[in-house]
């Protein structure tokens, strides 16, 4: 697959689990580690197409 343009990876933080992440407005159980969300992220990354990318949903009290 080819894309030209590039794309925008959004990585909503609610993927991981609620105990790394207490801020987070959706929180998942069983969610990634940090570990699995770093593998992810960096996967995606290494097929250069990626050309932006935010971090969403973080809550601060």
């Amino acid at each position: 697959m080819l894309f030209r343009d590039g794309v925008h990876l959004s990585f909503d933080i609610d993927v991981l689990a609620p105990s790394l992440v207490p801020g987070t407005g959706t929180p998942e159980p069983n969610g990634f580690t940090l570990d699995e969300g770093k593998f992810t992220i960096e996967k995606l990354l290494k097929e250069r197409f990626v050309t932006s990318m935010d971090f969403v949903e973080l809550i601060l009290h």
